[in-house]
């Protein structure tokens, strides 16, 4: 069946749907608008919990062997305190390079017909009205979100800690979470190698801390070198490097309906994922399977389909949506915490979202565990 479909948004949500969208109706006119250049994104890596990429595998099995020959994984997790570094086993992570990402996604879809189109931003929704059915996936600061504002019924609220996402040549060699004070606060990096030479280094902490420390009144390049100052041991040499990195508060938006007529909002466009769980990419895209299933499997109405769809998929995703708000809700937190042991603090992020208790983690991660009772025996 011919149908026209217009993507907003070249993000991997936008452009594995477009994608998808293509090979499910070889027929259909699919077309992503993107305001940015095709060689551009802000940040370095993206993080995967788990091996959340596997996934894609029955669905678009030359991607994935793509894109895992250039994923950096680990099996570990540490978490550094107080000098300390506990690593706790069974915590599997995989990552890569954002624009390298973004690039393959960009290759596999112009090679199933999908057309590209950089530098051309959507100012309104009504410029795409001649198309058949509309995907938002243009992320956390959607304008289009705004613009339907009545219909989708935002909300949005800003988280009271403030981050920085830096990059770095040191390599780590496992997602770091490292922990630091000084006499302004508590700080810590959120941290790992994305590439054989980059490592991903996101500075985050609590409000106070960050007018103790005068932050807000720095310029960009006095912040850049106050944080390789607190977090010179873990750096060891080396050097954090900006791509327009500025501190930030991270919205938590959410949208009581996802769908208006034929206009369905996909990813951090109606809903956001915190950062600290390694599944915001992976949410999008996993959108993006539902929605080009709940459109294949009724094309001839866009409306019934979109409904499906959100119907659907708002079951599966609430668990992730979940767990992500209580682990932004701990490091909200996390300056409070800086009292226990290295262990001990292990053993509150781990069981964060309530849902490792001791015996499941005394399975998953039995070294880990060996560590805490010695240092608990040890109090």
């Amino acid at each position: 069946m011919f149908m026209r479909i217009a993507v907003a948004g070249a993000g991997p949500g936008g452009l594995y749907s477009a994608l998808l969208l293509r090979r499910a109706l070889p027929d259909a006119d699919v077309t992503v608008f993107e305001q940015g250049p095709a060689d551009q994104t802000y940040g370095w890596g993206v993080v995967f919990s788990g091996r959340a990429l596997d996934f894609l595998e029955t669905r678009t099995a030359e991607l994935y062997t793509d894109l895992l020959r250039e994923l950096e994984r680990w099996e570990e997790l540490h978490i550094v305190h107080a000098g300390t570094s506990i690593a706790i086993d069974g915590s599997t992570f995989s990552a890569i390079a954002r624009l390298t990402l973004l690039q393959t996604l960009q290759r596999h879809a112009r090679e199933a017909g999908v057309t590209l189109k950089y530098s051309q931003p959507v100012e309104s929704l009504d410029n795409l009205a001649g198309f058949d059915l509309v995907i938002v996936a243009n992320g956390i600061n959607s304008t289009h979100r705004t613009e339907l504002a009545t219909q989708l019924s935002p909300m949005r609220q800003q988280c009271t800690n403030r981050y920085a996402w830096y990059g770095t040549s040191q390599l780590f060699p496992a997602l770091s979470l490292i922990f630091v004070t000084n006499k302004d606060g508590a700080f810590v990096a959120h941290t790992y190698r994305y590439s054989p030479s980059m490592s991903t280094f996101i500075v985050e902490c609590d409000a106070a801390t960050f007018a103790r420390a005068g932050l807000e009144d720095m310029s960009a390049q006095a912040c850049l070198r106050y944080c390789e100052e607190i977090f010179a041991d873990a750096l060891g040499g080396h050097s954090l490097r900006s791509n327009n990195s500025h501190w930030l508060r991270f919205p938590i938006i959410s949208c009581e309906r996802w769908v208006h007529n034929n206009v369905v909002f996909i990813g951090d466009a109606c809903r956001s994922v915190h950062f600290s769980i390694g599944s915001g990419t992976r949410s999008a895209l996993e959108d993006a399977m539902a929605l080009a299933d709940a459109v294949a499997q009724a094309p001839d109405d866009v409306r019934a389909a979109l409904t499906a769809y959100e119907n659907s998929r708002r079951q599966s995703a609430g668990r992730i949506d979940q767990l992500a708000r209580q682990s932004l809700e701990w490091y909200e937190d996390f300056a409070n915490k800086m009292h226990l042991k290295p262990a001990a603090l292990a053993m509150d992020y781990m069981q964060r979202g309530n849902e490792l208790d001791l015996a499941r983690l005394a399975l998953k991660a039995p070294r880990f565990m060996a560590a805490y009772a010695a240092e608990q025996a040890a109090s």
